[in-house]
């Protein structure tokens, strides 16, 4: 996947890049939301980059897919999952729900672990145009 970006600021190596929100942008988590931009840090490669130029971002689709899953597939089977294992252990309808409710936050958690370790292993490559 490729997006074009600006850059809007540059900081010790590390740049605040602002790209135009698209389709494709549906809150994937990779970049903050701000109104009709996205914003993104990245550390820059050894290649002289100028606040304001105009670079292009390349990402693997497939890891971004993977991301996407985790942050919003797991949670829903494990929502269905606490309630069947709550309603089946107990007989009690009430008792799966908040079990319903404690597998998806324990999922959340899991997830929050395993997103911070792939994202620090999230290859965006930065380009000029």
């Amino acid at each position: 996947m490729e997006e074009e970006g600006r850059i809007v600021s540059i900081y010790e190596g590390i740049a605040e890049i602002e790209i135009p929100k698209g389709p494709a942008c549906n809150r994937c988590g990779l970049c903050s939301i701000n109104g009709d931009k996205s914003l993104i840090k990245l550390k820059l490669p050894n290649e002289h980059f100028k606040q304001g130029q105009t670079v292009k971002l390349i990402f693997s689709s497939k890891k971004l897919l993977s991301l996407a899953f985790l942050v919003y597939i797991i949670p829903v089977f494990a929502l269905v999952l606490g309630y069947i294992v709550g309603k089946a252990l107990f007989y009690n309808e009430k008792i799966g729900i908040i079990f319903s409710f404690c597998f998806m936050l324990f999922s959340l958690y899991i997830i929050s672990l395993i997103n911070k370790k792939k994202l620090r292993n999230f290859q965006i490559t930065v380009e000029k145009l």
